[in-house]
């Protein structure tokens, strides 16, 4: 479905207006038959149709720091984050990840973003998903609005309705805007969400995780999908990064190859965090290569999600792939998760062919000599206009005589011994070849000024 027929569906002529259009048709009375007519359109429900056109349209890079999950990173999530049936997407944009989690039992999703939220109502109700979603900012904890998916035939419809008792959650899934500012984070000091340590005020990305960990039941999962910032940090980062390892919460990270998504190059991470925990290493894993090009960006096929997904579940030591760190390893490397530290993926370059190099040698050199022959032939050509002018063209002359010369004085002292026929064969320009083809040039001449 293009962008100009979602318009025509909505009845608009330009898409700044979609979000004020697409709430009213969903909290309307005809709802249902709009729906209906989507669904003629053959749009693919496994995944996100729309998550392209928001960000196309309406996506916001700069102050939301909005870059929407691509399908192939939203499958390995789904891999990663387990098969419970109660899920939780905070910062769930347009959607994508609760999509790809195939929510079964009682799914919530939060967004900040007014912009996104009708969307996100739209792909929750035209799949016929129950649950809630609420427009919800996750760094002051605000919540706006909240609305119930009510049964609509095969589909759902959002009803507001009041907040209810906050709840844990068995799965977490999170795609949170990268690096986001927030100045007021001196303001949330006393929030119990955030009791492993508040961050700078130019890097959000831990009040993030800690909302996140806060929320997570005892038997809990959380996938989080990160810059690889928090990884080495120092300073409140660090500090931050300490206590999590420390509480034993990080369970695995998993580095991803850059260029997966529409608005951004950055490669990006997967960050999975339990609670009460068996083991006390951190698997790190190293995926950036895993991918192919596809256009302007990256992609990873089923086969490399696949890879990735069952050396994480498998929890092992792979080549150039994978390292179950420990704690102590952890340690030692004070607290820094930069994962080229832990997972070696040096590629040593080939021994080049000796033969080959130097016939390429041979041939440069060849080059060489051919271009300074033509050169110092037009050299010769050259007519001052003024006596002032044709004294630097002699000087000139003069100098690259003097040049060849010495040039060929060296070869003949790196090639002595040769017989007389390997010295005519030689490349290079012999004692007084300068001269020679100064005196023999033809008589055209080209002016200098």
């Amino acid at each position: 479905m293009t962008n100009e027929e979602f318009n025509n569906i909505l009845g608009i002529k330009e898409s700044y207006e979609m979000p004020e259009r697409l709430m009213e048709i969903l909290t309307g009375e005809s709802v249902r038959e709009f729906y209906e007519k989507m669904l003629t359109m053959d749009i693919d429900l496994s995944k996100d149709v729309l998550r392209d056109y928001f960000q196309e349209e309406h996506g916001d890079r700069g102050k939301l720091k909005q870059d929407y999950t691509p399908d192939c990173v939203c499958e390995l999530v789904r891999r990663l984050s387990g098969d419970a049936e109660d899920t939780l997407d905070i910062c769930a944009g347009t959607g994508a990840l609760s999509i790809a989690c195939k929510p079964g039992g009682f799914h919530r999703a939060e967004e900040v973003s007014t912009r996104a939220l009708p969307v996100l109502l739209l792909n929750f109700g035209i799949r016929g998903y129950c649950g809630e979603v609420a427009l919800r900012d996750v760094l002051t904890g605000k919540t706006e609005s909240i609305y119930e998916m009510q049964p609509c035939g095969e589909f759902t419809r959002p009803v507001l309705k009041p907040e209810g008792a906050p709840r844990k959650w068995k799965r977490i899934v999170s795609n949170p805007p990268y690096s986001l500012k927030f100045q007021d984070v001196d303001k949330v000091a006393d929030d119990p969400r955030f009791s492993f340590g508040l961050t700078p005020s130019g890097f959000s990305d831990y009040l993030f995780i800690q909302d996140g960990i806060s929320r997570l039941d005892d038997d809990g999962t959380l996938v989080e999908i990160l810059p690889h910032g928090v990884l080495f940090r120092g300073k409140k980062e660090e500090a931050i990064r300490k206590n999590l390892i420390d509480a034993n919460l990080i369970d695995a990270v998993i580095g991803l190859p850059e260029n997966l998504f529409l608005n951004t190059g950055i490669p990006v991470l997967i960050m999975i965090l339990k609670k009460n925990r068996d083991r006390e290493d951190v698997l790190m894993v190293d995926a950036s290569r895993e991918f192919i090009k596809c256009g302007k960006t990256n992609i990873m096929t089923e086969e490399q999600v696949d890879r990735v997904a069952s050396v994480v579940n498998l929890r092992m030591d792979v080549d150039k792939l994978s390292h179950v760190a420990t704690r102590e390893e952890i340690q030692e490397n004070g607290y820094n998760l930069n994962i080229p530290r832990y997972v070696d993926t040096f590629e040593p370059e080939p021994v080049p062919d000796l033969l080959e190099t130097l016939a390429e040698l041979k041939a440069i050199n060849m080059e060489i000599d051919k271009t300074e022959r033509e050169l110092i032939a037009m050299a010769t050509q050259l007519v001052g206009t003024t006596p002032e002018a044709q004294e630097i063209v002699d000087k000139a002359n003069e100098f690259y005589k003097e040049y060849l010369n010495e040039k060929n004085h060296r070869s003949n002292i790196a090639t002595a011994g040769n017989d007389r026929e390997s010295q005519e064969r030689e490349v290079l320009p012999r004692k007084g070849d300068a001269d020679r083809i100064i005196r023999n040039q033809g008589s055209g001449q080209i002016s200098f000024f």
